[in-house]
């Protein structure tokens, strides 16, 4: 493993570490304070966002060096940038870990771990060594400057809007740190135009037509909708089902019309027995769609094939559509499959004791 960029582990280790034990002592050591006022408080939330934003990280991304992982490597570099800001001892180990971690023979750091690292597309300079490729190392030393230069404009921004006195390191560099800023933002936007797709121009007139579209058809629907109810509470028979469609039930005009004549049948010649029982029995058969009905009856198998002699091509299935477990939505169906014509039965999952069992079972 590459010795420099263990010492950059090491240190992070280090700086992680100790910087969480000490903030803990000074917590411990204001807790049993007599007199405790608000720096203690001030100092509490503070140690908190250091510890979360860059203590933990930091240990992390410093096991992670010592350990070998390829992972480690890039939020250690802006761990490193991060801690240039602290001139200047945090400014020279920031340089250092940036060196350490950015040298070529750096990427041999998994060798020791026994597994090799993913291979790396390499350049060959003049003197005959190999590393990443000049664009990547430069988008990658971009966005280390970017991000340095953020902190400094948004620490010595903080310090201007509060009329207070800023660090030196924070006074002389913050508007060259701006000019950075702005200057990597706009070179990368002119260099990632192109991978981007382009998003449609938002028309004001052509969103305000669409909406106004939308609304005329639901308007239209609400009035087809109480037009028909109207219709069907002038009608005494068909009174009933304007208050049934009130309370969230579907009923087409076909469905009434088979519910309201107890003779209509639907399904083909193989199951229309059994749909002529099925409307004797007195439950609420209703019309599914062409040549299909519901029946909230469970049905006895053996007794529908012993009373009914239904032909090969018909058949009863009980399955489970499956959801978020096997046994989600169960379903039953008598079904015949040349002529595609159906009843949808209840499933014994979905029965109640009271459920009416079709064929009637004979009483002794």
């Amino acid at each position: 493993m590459n010795a420099r960029v263990r010492v950059v582990g090491w240190a992070l280790v280090a700086l992680g570490g100790l910087g969480l034990a000490g903030g803990v002592a000074r917590l411990i050591y204001d807790r049993f304070q007599q007199h405790r006022g608000e720096a203690e408080g001030y100092f509490a939330v503070f140690f908190i966002l250091i510890a979360v934003g860059y203590l933990l990280p930091s240990l992390a991304c410093g096991v992670g060096l010592v350990r070998g992982e390829r992972w480690a490597r890039l939020p250690a570099a802006l761990l490193s940038a991060m801690l240039m800001l602290a001139f200047p001892f945090g400014t020279a180990v920031g340089l250092f870990a940036l060196w350490a971690l950015w040298e070529p023979s750096a990427e041999a750091a998994h060798a020791d771990q026994g597994t090799p690292a993913p291979p790396a597309v390499q350049t060959t300079t003049t003197l005959g060594a190999t590393g990443p490729p000049p664009r990547q190392r430069l988008g990658a030393l971009l966005a280390i400057i970017w991000v340095g230069a953020g902190f400094i404009v948004l620490l010595g921004g903080g310090f201007r809007l509060h009329d207070q006195d800023a660090p030196s390191f924070l006074g002389w560099g913050f508007w060259p740190a701006i000019v950075l800023f702005v200057a990597i933002s706009i070179y990368a936007a002119a260099k990632w135009r192109p991978m981007l797709a382009p998003l449609p121009r938002f028309n004001p007139v052509a969103g305000a037509r669409r909406a106004a579209e939308l609304k005329r058809d639901r308007q239209a629907r609400e009035d087809e909708r109480r037009q028909r109810l109207a219709a069907l509470e002038t009608d005494p028979v068909r009174r009933a089902y304007a208050d049934r469609i009130r309370a969230g039930e579907a009923w087409s005009d076909a469905q009434i019309d088979y519910h309201l004549e107890p003779g209509a049948t639907v399904t083909c010649d193989c199951l229309r027995a059994t749909e002529v029982a099925l409307r004797g029995t007195g439950a609420d058969i209703r019309l599914a769609q062409g040549a299909s009905i519901i029946a909230p009856v469970r049905v006895n198998e053996s007794a529908w094939r012993a009373a009914f002699q239904p032909p090969t091509d018909v058949d009863y299935h009980e399955f489970y559509n499956g959801g978020r477990s096997a046994e989600d939505d169960p379903a039953a169906f008598l079904r015949c499959n040349k002529h595609n014509s159906a009843i949808e039965v209840l499933h014994p999952a979905c029965a109640r004791p009271d459920t009416v069992w079709f064929p009637a079972p004979l009483r002794a």
